[in-house]
């Protein structure tokens, strides 16, 4: 006679099988195509998507490399994003090299062909790295409309195109926030301190320091922190600033006239700044957890 334990040992392990098994956690369902010569890559929530679009514009590419749409949604930032509801995209531009006027109608199309596909978004921020940082910020400089808010980390702003009659006017229409590391924070420095009148409808930028060496290394928790930052500034409206001084822009105006005192790795102190016309603030590398701006204040 067969022995009995084994088998209601079994028919135990087999009942709670559905426990024990781990679920996948749901993936974002990734679209690709392109239009007018330009890969794109859409990336869309494991849910309902909340109509609200991330449109990243990527940095310098040797003239020969491939077109390649590079979009990773699996990384802990963009998968914060997309659990959040948002849609994210990129676009490989038409061509690689120094391309501004080119990426910027790339990008304008991606956008355009989103509203179409799928929805109008109700809000769109644009983020760019490096040469992204500087295309970002043209479009930043347009008037309002089609985007509501721009975030740019370590930018390339005086990339020059050859023949191109696209460049900065230093007049930004919508909220834009700059995150600099340590040596890349004297353009972003100079655009917030140039000797123009910002009257409105133009809006003051801000500024973010991270008190770390190297062009764009800037880490997944910081991202995500300035992409809560910049939809917080959205939220409450581009005339509206926080009135002290706070780790996250708009802050009180503190700006940044010499270099921060060095504190921690992956962090510029702000206290006892000076105060003035710019906004220069932390980003610190702590983790998040989800992402729900609210008017005021960051989750």
């Amino acid at each position: 006679m067969k022995p009995l334990i084994p088998l209601a040992l079994a028919a135990l392990l087999s009942g709670l099988a559905p426990v024990l098994r781990a679920e996948p956690a749901p993936e974002a369902k990734v679209d690709y195509g392109e239009i007018g010569g330009a890969q794109y890559a859409i990336a869309s929530p494991p849910g309902d998507w909340n109509r609200n679009l991330l449109l990243i514009a990527h940095g310098y590419r040797p003239e020969k490399a491939p077109l390649i749409p590079d979009l990773h949604p699996e990384r802990a930032y963009l998968r914060a994003v997309l659990d959040a509801g948002w849609m994210v995209a990129t676009t490989s531009y038409r061509r690689n090299g120094v391309v501004v006027g080119d990426a910027i109608a790339d990008l304008d199309a991606l956008r355009a062909h989103i509203a179409e596909a799928y929805a109008e978004p109700r809000r769109v921020i644009l983020e760019g790295e490096s040469l992204g940082g500087l295309i970002v910020t043209i479009m930043a400089e347009r008037d309002a409309g089609p985007y509501q808010g721009a975030v740019v980390f370590d930018a390339t702003l005086y990339a020059k195109e050859n023949n191109s009659a696209v460049g900065l006017s230093l007049l930004p229409r919508i909220p834009l926030l700059f995150v600099a590391t340590l040596r890349e924070a004297t353009q972003p420095k100079s655009y917030l301190y140039s000797l123009v009148s910002r009257p409105f409808p133009v809006i003051q930028p801000a500024l973010f320091l991270i008190n770390r060496e190297g062009h764009t290394n800037i880490n997944q928790a910081e991202h995500l922190e300035c992409f809560e930052a910049i939809n917080a500034w959205v939220e409450r409206g581009p005339g509206r600033r926080r009135t002290s001084a706070s780790t996250t822009p708009p802050s009180s105006p503190i700006p940044a006239r010499r270099p921060p005192p060095r504190t921690r790795t992956g962090a510029a102190s702000t206290a006892g700044w000076p105060r003035s016309t710019g906004s220069t603030a932390t980003c610190s590398s702590r983790p998040r957890r989800g992402i729900s701006p609210r008017p005021g204040s960051l989750p």
